[in-house]
């Protein structure tokens, strides 16, 4: 990689996280996000992603 990918690579970056950010500030603000209840195939692929990122912990079942 040169330094012109390199370059173009951190500058795309810091413009994807600047995007993101301020998408997250518009959705924060959005009166209906509490009301927002997600279909049991989109809960299921959310928990999947999470789960494969490291994100989440298998729950123990011993009680």
């Amino acid at each position: 990689m040169n330094s012109e990918d390199k370059a173009f690579e951190e500058w795309i970056s810091r413009r994807v996280l600047e995007e993101t950010a301020e998408m997250i500030k518009d959705m924060e603000k959005d009166p209906e996000l509490d009301k927002f209840v997600p279909s049991r195939e989109l809960y299921e692929r959310i928990l999947k992603i999470a789960h494969k990122r490291g994100l989440l912990e298998e729950e123990d079942d011993e009680d």
